[in-house]
């Protein structure tokens, strides 16, 4: 028995030995134990202050120089004995950190509103012996005395009150409290006393006396600054005196009708403000109708933008506060000045603008959606357009924005809310004359000069714009409005308005800032003279009648003065001029005719220039001198008595851009009085001319200057010198054709264009020279205007040219010779013709009085043509492997090749079809081999890009029956023959460009498996993926026929990716990858194996030189990969296989009495059995023994 119960207990052992040696868990190291850290000793505390020792005590304190006395009673147990009280008055320096003080504690009171007009500031504290501020464990009676002459006399003392301005532990002022006062609100007091009696102050209370003292007693806990306030209620007698002009403008600077404001700001008692928006913007009459406020501009129209004034009162000083009268100037929350007040008035002028209303609402210029603001900026003068500008951001970018314009003729009259007319559909661009475009590529600007004469704008017709601004996610975020301030041409050149009463001295005189006078002047006091004559009556000026309609205009109104205008030009315009001149008759001094004895000549100028140009001169201060030396630099001298040799005479003169006045244009106009019957008099004499505008002018100047007249000659000392003379009427500037008066000969040149579809952009000037050496003949005009006919296919334009003949200087009939500057044009040949002849550029014409005799010109342009050949090349080892591929290319050049008919070598069509859009038209050829194509008949001249369609160039294979391909394309360069190496020429000739192709060797790789270990297994598959990516980190294709395997591969097939393959390789197994690129890499991994007992090793190609892995290839075992980069691998010359990849997988044998923890399974059930089998049958012993015992 007892041997079966040891048996039993011995196989239990073994059974959990077993157990523990299958489940153990790795041994750690017992950690070592850590000793107790010790706790960190507590600081010594510091001693309590024994407060029963702080004695009870007053202390006093009198601050130096000022009379201020303070007194502290302090309480027991309250501060050391030791603590010493300091009291400062603030701001009794005069240093900037004084002021600065004052001005804080200013601040501070304001910000907790305290209400006050003054206030005295004093800074109380208590030091310990260390020096170090302290304050009371407890409250303290505080009571300080000033004297009253520290306080104004405007100080009421019924409103006397002191704040403790009480900080926090850093030194912030926390809390701003009122501790006493005259009126009982506070638990502590505000007295007065003169003498020993203190005096009553009710709410009437007189000023202070000056030997009365200000007493204040109360209770704190802490110490800081405290203020001593007060109110004026009525007592302040400050003096100031601030006077300013409001003046009422529109945009351009022009005075409105309603009337300039005097603002007198003088005594006040409390901060006041305007706003010039809300306070100053109510006009009256029509601007109310056709106006609203804009901006406001300091000092001057083109002053410093603003939009407050503000009349403050300073609360702030040196020494003892006291009030100052300040006018501020603001802008937004900006401060642009500052002005003190005081007994000398101070003057200021500031410009409120208004803006032109909408048409269309009559109510806004601008309607803006979000917080986004726009507004259109106009830059006419410099680049005749509108321009969408974001308001306060210069540089904003725009990109991605788009914009939609549309234009109104339209007025708004009085009561009138929006036009007669409405808006036009979009606007869409299109040239106008000298071929510039009314829209600017980006769409953001209208040129408003351009557009005007597009839509045929004449007269007094001023276009409204109106231009919606989407942003970058098409949502409309503005709709802005605009009027042209400009005309297009000169207004009231009849000056029939305003109209005049009489002649009287009275009625003759106009400001230019009065209603309905749009002339401007030079003259000293700014005025005008027009003069009625349609009654007959006009015998002081010795005009009975007006060259056109009923009132004149005397030039020399009160001095030797200029009337001028400005107008909306386009540049490469011409533009024909006339105006009536007269001298005054009479040259008598009293001014009542005489004996008609005097006769003279009355002298003016016409001068026509850049606006630009007139405003840089006239902001010199002396316009008028300096319109004079123009004149003079003209040749002519303004300040000397003209005498010419006939009764009426006209000589011109332009400057040269190179000049000082670049593009000005000079005439001198000289006719003489009578000295005969009065109805000789009747007479006027006409003048016809014409300008032509520079480039880059879309704001142009005429002026009329007055020179010598008859009267200055004979009355030079007169006190009526230089006011008297040279009558003008009916003046007239535009792009019409005028009919020519009697003593002026007309030559309308025509010109037609054959042969281009479309004129050039640039440098297409077609001007013309009208000469006579002998007559003295010499006028350029030029043709900006064209009209293109579908029917004729051809261009037509026509320019007039005006000869003034004088009184018989140059006779009727009297030839002159026009000769064209007929224009080359790029790529074509020129064959003008004049009149009936062929390849002439000039024809005679005679001239006649007061009529127009006509000039007609022809060009005719041929399109010049070369060939364009395309050859193909490769290296010459590879270039007979290319023979039958095809290659591709795109020939590009302008859009007018998509209506040509192009042809190759061979007579095939070449198609060239227009880009969407426009603006260019490609083509598609092609090359077989090392051949070549020639496009014949292309225009010359032109830019034309050649590029081959590098997309499915087609690889070279020299062995097809072997694996892999041998050469894949690299890329391609050009040659054009000339030095030019990219595939764009411009065809000056027959031009070849070769594009010639390189190639390079597709490399392959080998990966081979292998197995080692007495368990491994030679014919079990292991799982591998191939990726292949291009280095750029794009996707590389990866082909099953890219990868070839021996026998012992068994399976190749496509992965989950086009750059993927998965294969299945045995021992001994071995794949080829193929077709692999420079720009390629490479992945091999095997799948995992590791449960079953292997360990993966992978090895690439070793490099001798540094016993380590080759260049370009990487290789990580944990993970199972290999990875090559294809570029980076160093090959011999001729080798194009990147060397070999293998995967090692080991399994070691089992030894016959261990148990790998990866196969226990089966053994773990088996001794589990085993032990509750030996646990079974000692249960069963056991059993037994007991029932024997009982049994016996």
């Amino acid at each position: 028995m007892k041997k079966r119960v040891f048996s039993a207990l011995l196989v239990l052992c073994m059974a959990c030995s077993l157990v523990s040696t299958v489940w153990a868990s790795p041994s750690t190291p017992e950690t070592a134990a850590t000793p107790e850290t010790a706790a960190p000793a507590s600081p010594t505390p510091s001693p309590t202050p024994d407060v029963s020792a702080y004695p009870a005590r007053a202390v006093e304190q009198t601050v130096e120089g000022s009379g201020v006395t303070v007194q502290v009673d302090i309480p027991a147990g309250s501060l050391p004995a030791d603590a010493r009280l300091t009291a400062e008055l603030l701001g009794a320096s005069t240093d900037a950190d004084a002021a600065d003080t004052v001005a804080d504690v200013a601040a501070e009171l304001d910000e907790a509103d305290v209400d006050y007009d003054g206030f005295v500031a004093l800074d109380i504290s208590f030091e310990d012996a260390a020096g170090a501020k302290i304050e009371p464990l407890q409250p303290v009676s505080v009571s300080f005395s000033l004297p009253a002459d520290l306080l104004p006399a405007e100080a009421d003392p019924a409103t006397l009150a002191v704040q403790h301005l009480a900080e926090d532990e850093t030194g912030e002022v926390e809390t701003v409290e009122t501790v006493a006062d005259v009126a009982d609100e506070t638990a502590g007091t505000v007295t007065v006393e003169t003498g020993a009696a203190a005096l009553s102050l009710e709410e009437d209370a007189a000023a202070l006396p000056a030997d009365a003292e200000v007493k204040a007693e109360f209770e704190v806990d802490g110490f800081s600054v405290f203020t001593i306030t007060w109110d004026s209620n009525g007592n302040l007698t400050y003096d100031v005196n601030f006077q300013v002009v409001l003046h009422y403008i529109n945009e351009y600077g022009d005075p409105l009708e309603s009337a300039q404001q005097n603002i007198s700001i003088n005594e006040f008692d409390q901060d006041t403000t305007y706003v010039f928006k809300d306070d100053f913007s109510t006009l009256t009459g029509k601007d109310a109708v056709n106006y609203e406020y804009k901006e406001a501009k300091y000092k001057t129209p083109d002053g410093e933008p603003i939009t407050a004034m503000v009349a403050a009162i300073i609360k702030g000083g040196l020494g003892i506060v006291t009030q100052d009268r300040r006018l501020r100037i603001y802008d937004g929350n900006d401060l642009i000045d500052e002005v003190s007040g005081d007994t000398d008035a101070y003057y200021t002028d500031i410009y409120l603008i208004f803006k032109e209303k909408n048409p269309t609402t009559g109510n806004t210029s601008e309607e803006v959606f979000g917080d986004n603001l726009y507004t259109i900026d106009d830059d006419v003068m410099a680049t005749g357009n509108f321009t969408v500008e974001r308001i306060g951001e210069e540089n904003f970018d725009f990109t991605g924005y788009t914009f939609k314009w549309y234009r109104a003729d339209a007025t708004i009259e009085e009561g009138e809310t929006q036009p007669d007319s409405g808006w036009s559909d979009e606007i869409t661009p299109e040239r106008g004359s000298g071929s510039l475009s009314n829209i600017t590529d980006d769409g953001r600007s209208m040129n408003v000069a351009v557009d005007a004469d597009i839509a045929g704008v004449n007269n007094a017709h001023r276009l409204w714009y109106q231009v919606e601004v989407y942003d970058r996610d098409n949502t409309l975020v503005a709709r802005l409005f605009k009027r042209v301030p400009y005309y297009v041409e000169l207004q009231n050149g009849s000056f029939e308005t305003p109209s005049r009463n009489g002649v009287g001295q009275s009625d003759v005189y106009l400001d230019t800032n009065d209603e309905g006078v749009i002339w401007k002047t030079t003259d000293d006091e700014n005025r005008i003279e027009l003069i009625r004559v349609a009654d007959g009556t006009a015998d002081k000026y010795g005009v009975r009648e007006a060259a056109d309609g009923g009132q004149v205009a005397e030039l020399n109104a009160t001095s030797q003065g200029t009337l001028y205008q400005d107008i909306m030009t386009v540049p490469g315009a011409t533009l024909n001029w006339s105006l009536s001149h007269r001298a005054r008759n009479r040259a008598d001094v009293d001014g009542r005719g005489g004996d008609d004895t005097y006769s003279g000549y009355d002298t003016m100028y016409v001068v026509i220039m850049s606006t630009a140009k007139a405003e840089e001169l006239s902001a010199s201060g002396n316009y008028q001198e300096e319109i004079k030396k123009i004149v003079e630099q003209a040749g002519f001298d303004p300040d000397t008595y003209y005498v010419p040799d006939t009764e009426h005479d006209i000589d011109t003169y332009t400057f040269d851009q190179n000049s000082n006045y670049p593009g000005v244009s000079v005439w001198r106009i000289s006719d003489e009085t009578y000295d005969h019957a009065w109805e000789f008099q009747a007479l006027w004499q006409t003048y016809q001319s014409q300008y032509l505008v520079p480039s880059g002018q879309f704001m142009t100047r005429f002026l009329f200057v007055a020179g010598q007249t008859a009267y200055d000659h004979v009355a030079s000392d007169s006190d009526k010198a230089y006011s008297v003379g040279n009558l003008l009427d009916d003046i007239q500037f535009t792009s019409d054709p005028l009919d020519p008066v009697a003593g002026v000969a007309a030559v309308q040149i025509n010109k037609t264009i054959t042969g281009l579809s479309e004129l050039p952009k640039e440098g297409y000037t077609v001007s013309f020279n009208i000469t006579n050496t002998t007559e003295g003949i010499n006028q350029t005009v030029q043709i900006s205007n064209w009209n293109y006919s579908e029917t004729n296919k051809n261009w037509t334009g026509s320019v007039t040219a005006y000869i003034n003949l004088g009184t018989g200087d140059i006779a009727d009939g009297t030839t002159v010779t026009v000769t064209e500057n007929a224009p080359d044009v790029s790529g074509y040949e020129l064959t003008p013709t004049a009149g009936s002849t062929e390849n002439a550029t000039a024809i005679d014409v005679a001239l006649a009085d007061g009529s127009t005799a006509t000039a007609n010109f022809t060009n005719a342009y041929t399109r010049l043509t070369a060939d364009l050949t395309i050859t193909k090349n490769v290296d010459d080892t590879l270039a007979a492997h290319i023979a039958s591929k095809q290659f591709n290319f795109t020939v590009t050049g302008s859009a007018s090749l998509a209506e040509a008919n192009i042809k190759d070598g061979n007579g095939t069509t070449v198609d060239f079809e227009a880009a969407v859009g426009g603006g260019s038209a490609t083509a598609t050829v092609t090359v077989t081999g090392e051949g070549s194509v020639t496009i014949k008949g292309l225009p010359m001249n032109e830019t034309y890009t050649v590029a081959e369609v590098t997309t499915n160039i087609p690889d070279i294979d020299i062995a097809p029956d072997t694996a892999g391909k041998d050469y894949y394309w690299t890329g391609v360069s050009y040659s054009d023959g000339n030095g030019g190496t990219s595939g764009t020429v411009t065809l000056n000739g027959n031009t070849t460009i070769t594009a010639t192709n390189t190639y390079a060797p597709y490399k392959s790789l080998t990966v081979t498996k292998s197995i080692d270990g007495e368990m491994a297994s030679s014919t079990e598959p292991f799982g591998f993926t191939i990726t292949k990516t291009a280095q750029s980190g794009a996707t590389a294709s990866l082909a099953v026929g890219d990868v070839v395997g021996n026998e012992n591969v068994t399976s190749i097939a496509n992965g989950a990716t086009s750059n993927t393959i998965t294969l299945d390789m045995k021992a001994n197994g071995q794949v080829t990858i193929y077709n692999l690129k420079d720009s390629d890499i490479i992945a091999i991994q095997e799948e995992a194996v590791e449960s079953q007992g292997y360990r993966v090793t992978v090895s690439a190609p070793i490099d001798s030189t540094t016993n380590s892995v080759m260049k370009g290839f990487v290789v990580d075992s944990s993970n199972r990969k290999a990875t090559v980069t294809v570029e980076t691998v160093d090959l011999a010359d001729g080798n194009t296989n990147l060397g070999t990849v293998n995967f090692l997988n080991y399994r070691a044998p089992v030894a016959p009495t261990g148990l790998e923890s990866n196969h226990t399974t089966p053994y773990v059930l088996m001794i589990t059995a085993a032990g509750m089998a030996g646990l079974a049958l000692i249960g069963g012993i056991v059993a037994r023994r007991i029932r024997r015992r009982r049994e016996d």
